[in-house]
């Protein structure tokens, strides 16, 4: 793939996992990633194997900043770290069911979604993870916020809901008729989102999801 002219390239990683789960990106000088109890974490050049505490899976890791970020996994695992990952902390995410996926607006607020419609979320750096109400038992597969109050959450059976009170209730916006388990969200602005799932299903919006077109 190109992008801006500069092609990627493959990079050594470290003691490779038996499975490699999430990434993200904040800059192209701080990048981490996750996978079967372990994290990784680049500084533009190489990859460093980072020690999270867990042998279990970890779906996904997320920053907040160049220091703090938390990565989210099987089992309600919740790691989190305040130095970029040279010492990982578990915090009590109050769940058993397997997360698999975060997003943090800042360093006090985050969502993570998981298993049969869970929905925990922080507003204080994670010292309380506090259970939401999805209004579903499908599998939550993802999870984009575009403010502290705003976010979309997408999963099994065609699932898409909303929240624009930071989860205090949570706002059916499923399309008519569609059940494809969608995987992916990804929203640049409170109006445009694109949801991605199984067979190549592509829904977007661009009036903030009351509807969403193919």
């Amino acid at each position: 793939a190109v992008s801006d002219g500069i092609r990627y390239q493959p990079t050594a990683y470290p003691a490779a996992p038996t499975t490699m789960l999430g990434v993200f990106y904040l800059d192209a000088t701080h990048a981490w990633s996750s996978g079967t109890g372990t994290i990784a974490a680049f500084d533009g050049a190489n990859w460093v194997t980072q020690t999270p505490g867990v042998t279990g899976n970890l779906e996904q890791v997320v920053f907040a900043n160049a220091t703090t970020g938390w990565a989210v996994g099987v089992s309600g695992v919740i790691r989190t770290t305040t130095n970029g990952g040279a010492t990982w902390v578990g915090q009590t995410s109050g769940t058993t069911s397997s997360l698999r996926e975060i997003d943090c607006v800042s360093t006090t607020t985050c969502v993570t979604v998981g298993a049969g419609g869970t929905i925990r979320a922080t507003t204080n750096g994670g010292t309380n993870w506090n259970g939401q109400t999805s209004g579903t038992t499908q599998a939550l597969w993802d999870v984009d916020c575009v403010s502290s109050t705003t976010c979309w959450i997408v999963g099994g059976a065609g699932v898409i809901r909303k929240t624009v009170n930071g989860g205090a209730t949570w706002t059916n916006q499923t399309p008519g008729g569609f059940t494809t388990r969608l995987r992916g969200v990804s929203c640049v602005d409170a109006l445009r989102c694109w949801a991605v799932g199984d067979g190549g299903a592509v829904r977007t919006t661009a009036d903030g999801g009351t509807t969403w077109t193919p």
